[in-house]
């Protein structure tokens, strides 16, 4: 079951190789001596490879192909793995939502977070500006001592409201566990950023929108298995949240919940 905490209000083969073929020689020579015929040949009636040994059958091409990442490198999930992938290119079987190792999720921003630009989330516009996945080293000071090393990577995510007067951090983090995830959701402040987050990503400078460097902020924490969503929203102009800030936060939690609820079930 999902966790999360918001102190105001709760979110409402590669592919198939083809056959080698090399063509055995057989040679019969007669050749008619005294009456006789004298047969020269190697191995008279057998085929042979290019070191004498038998030519292996043609073996029937594979009805499919692996499924490949556009780099050509098989995605791994979040425990290094490489998920076993279905027609849809989603990973199949069982997965282990709750266990690292286990899970066979891609994790990566273009994953999760696939479009940028105009997004329409809960009937609001926003603007996805950025996205990137990284290192545990995107968490903040405070928030790397409380993971413990238990942190294995974290994506993140820069957005706008429609009239860039709010932008917001939405970012999910990969532990361990569901035990390491819970740990730390409890150990962050409630609906407060002191510096025990994730860092903004800094926004594109075609975008004209900016983080200031210091304003109350609304955060939400969710603990989805291994998972940690945390969805932080800041004024543009470093005033106090507001009725915007909450929207804003509950949304940009629900585009990863969204996704979440695709791929979390065995």
């Amino acid at each position: 079951m999902d966790s999360q905490n918001d102190a105001l209000a709760p979110p409402p083969q590669r592919s198939g190789r083809s056959p080698w073929l090399v063509t055995g020689i057989t040679a019969v020579v007669a050749i008619g001596v005294i009456g006789g015929l004298l047969s020269i040949s190697g191995n008279s009636g057998t085929p042979t490879g290019p070191m004498g040994g038998k030519t292996p059958p043609i073996p029937t091409l594979p009805g499919g192909v692996g499924t490949k990442s556009p780099t050509g490198v098989p995605s791994t999930g979040a425990g290094g793995k490489t998920p076993a992938t279905g027609a849809s290119g989603k990973p199949t079987g069982k997965n282990d939502w709750n266990n690292a190792t286990g899970d066979t999720t891609v994790f990566t921003a273009d994953e999760w977070f696939p479009e940028t630009g105009a997004r329409t989330v809960e009937a609001r516009s926003y603007q996805h500006l950025a996205k990137q996945t990284g290192s545990c080293t995107a968490a903040e000071p405070e928030m790397r001592l409380l993971m413990k090393g238990t942190c294995i990577k974290v994506i993140q995510s820069v957005w706008a409201n429609s009239g860039k007067t709010h932008v917001g951090a939405l970012s999910v983090v990969s532990l361990t566990d569901k035990p390491a995830a819970t740990a730390l959701q409890d150990q962050l402040s409630d609906d407060r950023s002191k510096g025990q987050y994730v860092s903004f990503l800094t926004p594109p400078s075609s975008s004209g929108v900016r983080v200031p460097a210091s304003a109350p902020t609304w955060v939400s924490t969710t603990v989805s298995g291994h998972y940690m969503v945390i969805a932080e929203v800041v004024r543009v102009d470093g005033g106090a949240k507001d009725a915007t800030s909450r929207e804003m936060v509950n949304d940009l939690r629900a585009v990863a919940m969204k996704y979440v609820d695709t791929v979390s079930t065995p």
